[in-house]
């Protein structure tokens, strides 16, 4: 037996997820994350219900055995903790079984998106909501961003929605914490206008009845529109590698799609012009002078080597996923201060921390599912499917290009976005449009029961990270003692590295009168720092902070090795 949720509430569901994960933060807080968690799986949980898809869809049959071969490899990495200091192993190994397990959840949740994409948006109008609703939601951030740039003109000093300070002293625009990821979400929602515009035209072709035109034509301006706002708030970022991925990627598609049509060149032409033009108008101009360029190749250079030598330790099965930062800093340079969390480029995190193995699958999957669209072209009777194709498909290689130069693929709102448009790509690629309808199990409901228990179980374990979140976040509002308390708490649902080290910073720095009680909380402090040093055994500000309270404890001979501390943490935030 099954259960159908109508159409259109399942759709509204997914539509959410696509919404809430950019207007929250871009989704990277585990509050805002567990929402977006709470909006897909509950999405596919119904579709589990309703019956599975037919595997015809080019999804099913190349990325999806991609990702879960890197979800496979990194279910064993998470149960076989390894040391970052020791050899390579044969297996795969975790040097922080903490953060693979955190990535697991986290790639189990694109899995479930892609799974149940095709089915939600299962026809052409369905595809086209969808990418209306991408490219409104990042016309609004754009808004947002202008908005913000200009009551807050300092770099640094940006209130998001103008109530909240970013928690890091980085670049923030609209809701992004970091104005680069900001920028690849733009540059898909320009991609996705210009889809939804060559839409528009080729309707106007198909239909060019004078009661049409006017209706057409007003849609086509507010596209058009749109399309400039999004620019323009790219320009706003000041974001030179989402610029370069916006340029590649709409030369290629140009060349691709007007080469022999001499008519629709005089078309592509003016537009490219006009977006060189705004370029070198704007303040971003400024940013590529040959300083400053060749500084930033200097830099990224330099991470970059120092990567590969992870990749030549660790060449075959990496160090774990979600483990850049535990795995980067023992090679990181001199040069660079404070902790790398990242190291701009999301291609080689992912070979860092799932080796050649886990790369490998992913990019073979990637590869053959783009190689699919390409041998089944959206020929459809409808002219309008090439023009959704094109934007889908360039908003998707856009972003990866940029991914090439930064690491907007750790921001899940973004990532999410991403694995839709390519989801919305195999749909437009799709030969027939049965092939996109959920059909049920031909053997047994084995298969259903399980994925709706994998949906129900990922929706579950959302909820304790989510309020541990929200404990952390409103820890400085209150007394000293419910400080305490509330971190306390957050340990308790969702035992993350950070709120031992802060609960044992918090501590170490009330004490008492009384030199017993002083010595107690001491001690507690210290019990929290070692239990975050075994979650996180590679990070330099736990044994910073473990040193400086077994020498305040009279431990001299304890905290002797760690008080020659790195001076590589100099210049840093002082955050965990």
């Amino acid at each position: 037996m099954t259960f159908r949720l109508p159409a259109p509430i399942l759709e509204s569901l997914f539509l959410f997820a696509v919404i809430v994960g950019p207007l929250f933060f871009g989704a990277v807080e585990p509050w805002s994350f567990a929402v977006l968690c709470l909006a897909i799986n509950t999405t596919v949980f119904f579709c589990a219900l309703r019956g599975l898809p037919n595997l015809e869809q080019p999804i099913y049959r190349t990325l999806l055995p991609g990702i879960a071969a890197l979800l496979f490899i990194g279910v064993i990495q998470r149960f076989n903790p390894r040391s970052i200091l020791e050899p390579a192993s044969w297996l795969p190994a975790s040097t922080s079984p903490n953060a693979t397990g955190r990535a697991l959840w986290l790639w189990s949740t694109y899995a479930a998106a892609l799974w149940c994409a095709p089915q939600v948006f299962n026809g052409l109008a369905a595809v086209k909501r969808l990418l209306a609703t991408i490219f409104a939601l990042g016309c609004t951030l754009a808004v947002v961003g202008i908005i913000q740039k200009a009551q807050y003109p300092e770099m640094y000093d940006n209130l998001i929605y103008g109530l909240r300070r970013a928690p890091f002293p980085l670049q923030p625009f609209g809701p992004y914490y970091n104005k680069d990821h900001a920028a690849s979400l733009l540059i898909m929602t320009i991609f996705c206008g210009v889809g939804l515009l060559w839409n528009q035209a080729s309707v106007m072709q198909e239909r060019p009845k004078q009661h049409d035109l006017f209706s057409i034509a007003a849609i086509q301006t507010m596209i058009i529109f749109g399309i400039g706002i999004s620019l323009l708030g790219l320009l706003h970022t000041r974001s030179r590698g989402a610029l370069a991925a916006l340029l590649i990627t709409g030369l290629a598609l140009g060349i691709h799609s007007f080469w022999g049509r001499i008519y629709r060149t005089f078309l592509f032409i003016p537009a490219l012009a006009l977006v060189l033009f705004a370029i070198t108008t704007s303040p971003i101009a400024d940013k590529f002078s040959g300083s400053l360029i060749k500084t930033a190749i200097a830099e990224r250079t330099m991470f970059y080597r120092s990567g590969m030598l992870i990749v030549s330790d660790f060449p075959l099965m990496g160090t774990g996923l979600g483990t850049l930062q535990q795995a980067y800093y023992p090679y990181q340079p001199r040069e660079v201060r404070g902790i790398m969390e990242h190291i701009h480029c999301d291609w080689l995190e992912l070979l860092i921390q799932a080796g050649l193995a886990g790369f490998t699958a992913y990019i073979l999957g990637f590869a053959l599912f783009l190689r699919s669209c390409i041998k089944s072209p959206p020929h459809i009777a409808k002219r309008e499917n090439p023009g959704l194709a094109q934007g889908v498909g360039g908003g998707a290689i856009a972003f990866a290009i940029h991914g090439c130069i930064d690491f907007g693929f750790q921001t899940p709102a973004n990532a999410l976005i991403f694995f839709l448009l390519l989801a919305a790509l195999g749909i437009l690629s799709s030969r027939n449009e049965d092939s996109q309808k959920p059909r049920l199990p031909l053997f047994s409901r084995i298969p259903q029961i399980a994925i709706a228990a994998a949906a129900l179980t990922l929706v579950l374990f959302s909820v304790p990270p989510a309020v541990a979140s929200w404990h952390y976040l409103n820890r400085k509002a209150d007394s000293p003692e419910s400080c305490a308390k509330r971190l306390s708490l957050a340990i308790e649902l969702d035992a993350q590295p950070k709120y031992h080290y802060e609960l044992a910073r918090h501590l170490a720095s009330s004490m008492p009168q009384q030199i017993d009680g002083r010595i107690q909380i001491l001690r507690q402090a210290l019990a929290h720092a070692n239990s975050a040093l075994l979650l996180d055994p590679a990070s330099p500000n736990l044994r910073r902070l473990q040193d400086d309270i077994l020498w305040r404890l009279g431990r001299l001979a304890d905290g002797k090795d760690l008080r020659n501390q790195d001076d590589r943490l100099e210049g840093g935030n002082g955050e965990y």
